[in-house]
């Protein structure tokens, strides 16, 4: 093989490197961004939502370790390194497409999980002993503009009542305020809908995140494959 072709093999491997690094980045970024905003409600949430970004930020972070046999290999045109890379690759493929399947399936079974994972803890609203949940109902009734499950009654015959941050409450109320049905700042929206919508689209997110991706590495995975036969060839392995 003629100096120009190694030189050739060589330089593309190293620039399909740099791309496979930029894509561990945006998978790790993506990955990092949605377990910030999970964890934040990490009391309502199924453990699969949970688990599926620390997934993908340990994909993210095997691709940086990957990557290093593709440089080496490409630099000492290693077959055995550049193999091995081939083999790293083929796997980071098969994980990110499991990603990005089950991120989808998360998503079409957001509604279901989400109302599972809700419902027991209306019960604790009001228990002195675990103020975390009355917190996170308030947060997530507030800045989801929501009420109980489907609507306020579900409030009714969980602790007979309804939270005061299922409603807007008015600027310059001086009296005692009252979140009742009838009341035209009650939230009319379920938590189920709206913050199921909120946890959805993340879900989305790493579904997508993780199936482009994989795409983009399969590309690169048979680049890898052509370059190691060529290798091989040359060299008489």
């Amino acid at each position: 093989m003629s100096n120009t072709s190694e030189a050739c093999i060589k330089y593309t491997l190293f620039i399909f490197n740099f791309i496979f690094v930029i894509t561990g980045i945006i998978i790790l970024s993506v990955g990092l961004s949605v377990q910030g905003v999970y964890h934040g409600y990490s009391e309502f949430l199924s453990s699969q939502f949970l688990t599926l970004p620390v997934f993908l930020v340990v994909i993210g972070s095997i691709i940086f370790f990957v990557a290093f046999f593709g440089c080496y290999g490409a630099m000492r045109e290693n077959y055995c390194m550049i193999l091995t890379f081939c083999g790293l690759l083929t796997i980071i493929f098969i994980l990110e497409l499991a990603a990005g399947i089950t991120g989808y399936i998360l998503k079409n079974s957001t509604s279901s999980l989400i109302s599972a994972t809700l419902e027991p803890t209306m019960h604790d609203y009001t228990n002195p002993d675990k103020k975390h949940i009355t917190y996170a109902w308030d947060d997530i009734q507030s800045k989801f503009s929501c009420c109980g499950l489907e609507s306020f009654e579900d409030w009714q015959k969980a602790v007979n009542g309804t939270p005061l941050s299922c409603c807007e409450i008015p600027h310059g109320i001086l009296d005692k305020f009252t979140c009742e049905n009838g009341t035209e700042t009650l939230h009319s929206e379920g938590c189920v809908k709206s913050f199921g919508n909120f946890i959805q689209s993340h879900a989305k997110s790493l579904g997508v995140a993780g199936i482009v991706l994989a795409i983009v590495q399969l590309f690169g995975l048979l680049f890898a494959c052509i370059i190691t036969r060529t290798i091989k060839k040359h060299r008489g392995y």
